[in-house]
């Protein structure tokens, strides 16, 4: 998933709202809010000219600011970066992005705002 941290962190939106913490492990102590890549689950397809695979990504906002705004809004400049615009790496074209589920939630801590955005990209070889 280093086409969609890439991304993520070449936008200016994502940067003006939860900085450079955008993680594909997140370390102990992070600073929120930050952004984490989930779960991940591929499925492989192909037609008599292409292959790739339909990958399903959580992506994870967290939050300690008062109320679900500042997660709402990192979610949204998350939906910005990503929704429609072609990823590339050096081996494969990810389709366009599609947001395919949110929900928001709070951790048990009862200070912890989450919010989990499943997405859908598909990849040619």
């Amino acid at each position: 998933m280093i086409a969609v941290v890439a991304a993520l962190k070449a936008s200016a939106g994502v940067g003006a709202v939860a900085g450079d913490r955008i993680y594909d492990r997140v370390p102990e102590n992070v600073t929120y809010p930050c952004i984490a890549l989930g779960l991940r689950n591929g499925t492989p397809w192909e037609s008599q000219l292409v292959s790739g695979w339909r990958l399903i990504l959580t992506i994870n906002v967290w939050s300690r600011a008062y109320g679900s705004g500042e997660a709402e809004n990192i979610a949204a400049a998350v939906y910005a970066a990503l929704h429609d615009v072609p990823l590339t790496l050096s081996t494969q074209t990810f389709g366009f992005g599609q947001l395919v589920g949110q929900n928001t939630t709070s951790d048990p801590d009862g200070i912890t705002r989450l919010i989990r955005q499943n997405w859908e990209f598909i990849t040619t070889d």
